[in-house]
């Protein structure tokens, strides 16, 4: 009676042994189906999206860079950009000239640089650079974190940087005082600067390299850009005009005859000079002094043009007030016309030109 039983017992024992052993493998097949998949899958990604995976950290990180790729591929502009407008920062391309303040690279200035690599982390959105800077353009930061970085804004007329004349931006031994006269818009991204050299005051055409503007002023800096301003500040001449000096007015006659103001950017021996027409943004070389009159800062009334909005249209306007700033500069407060309704803006006088009569 108890043999079938043990049968039975042995029987059920040598047929449950296969049907674990299947099932054993059938998840082994299953896995290994899974992880092919998600390689298939993550590579087939990757060539679509164009990434280049930073080796690093391949599962968080994107890398771009001028050698392999020229921009960020338009899949990821929008997620990172809505990522950066959270935090109130900006996205920048390969080969933007940005502004950089870095405190562990220098306390006092800020300096430009040349985007050359990006590095992206998905998981929190942050983004670090890897930029060229220096005077030569040959020294290479690495991981600039994108709250340090701002976008290249052309600086205003008698705005105070240092002028660096030495070789490593590092050092701070030939950094001069200098004021920015105008942003040359040529291919070389050069600044028309003066700047106090052996005792003199001296015109120069830098590269933005070269350019550092100043993030805390100290009092003895405060002193020497004193000094050389002491010369050049606005003043009323035998007319009772208030007269902005470095500028000048120069007649021109398109729509309207009207007197634009041009930046004096160096004086040339035969008593000619070159000239930045603020308006068209050229360079007038050799400009003999009788084509020209002072720049005087214009009476509340006064008929201009102006270029209003985010578009810096061309526009007619009239000026309501101007106010001097501690540099030696002047802004105005114009009113004009938009679509029937009267508005107000601020400008600098390099984007306002007068009118002296409207042609027929």
């Amino acid at each position: 009676l108890t043999t079938p039983l043990l049968v039975k017992s042995h029987h059920e024992r040598t047929t449950k042994a296969p049907a674990s052993l299947l099932n054993k493998q059938s998840m082994k097949y299953m896995l290994f189906n899974l992880t092919v998949l998600a390689s298939f899958i993550a590579v087939a990604a990757t060539k679509l999206l164009g990434v280049r995976k930073s080796p690093l950290a391949p599962e968080c990180h994107d890398t771009y860079d001028n050698t392999k790729q020229t921009s960020i591929p338009m899949q990821h502009h929008q997620q990172l950009r809505q990522q950066l407008r959270q935090q109130q920062r900006e996205i920048f391309e390969i080969g933007d000239m940005v502004e950089v303040y870095d405190r562990k690279i220098h306390q006092e200035y800020a300096f430009f640089a040349e985007v050359g690599k990006i590095n992206v982390t998905h998981h929190d959105g942050s983004i670090k650079y890897a930029i060229r800077a220096g005077p030569n353009r040959n020294e290479v930061f690495q991981d600039i974190d994108s709250s340090s970085i701002r976008a290249h804004e052309p600086l205003e007329f008698k705005r105070r940087v240092m002028c660096d004349y030495g070789q490593s931006l590092g050092s701070s031994s030939r950094l001069i005082p200098c004021t920015i006269l105008a942003y040359s818009y040529n291919e070389r991204q050069s600044y028309y600067v003066l700047g106090m050299i052996d005792g003199k005051a001296r015109h120069h055409d830098l590269p933005m390299s070269r350019i550092r503007p100043i993030v805390d002023m100290s009092s003895a800096l405060e002193e020497e850009f004193e000094r050389l301003s002491s010369s050049d500040l606005p003043r009323y001449d035998d007319s009772n005009h208030l007269r902005l000096r470095g500028v000048v007015e120069l007649y021109d006659d398109n729509n309207y005859y009207s007197a634009a103001p041009l930046i004096i950017t160096s004086y040339m021996k035969d008593g000619k000079m070159d000239l930045h027409h603020t308006f068209s943004s050229t360079h007038l070389p050799g400009v003999d002094p009788e084509d020209i009159r002072p720049y005087h800062v214009y009476g509340d009334g006064t008929d201009a043009l102006c270029k209003v909005g985010e578009l810096r249209e061309v526009t007619p306007c009239t000026i309501v007030s101007h106010s001097m700033t501690k540099t030696g500069s002047v802004s105005y407060q114009a009113s004009y016309l938009n679509e029937g309704e009267t508005l107000e803006q601020f400008l600098p006088f390099t984007d306002v030109k007068r009118i002296l009569k409207k042609n027929n």
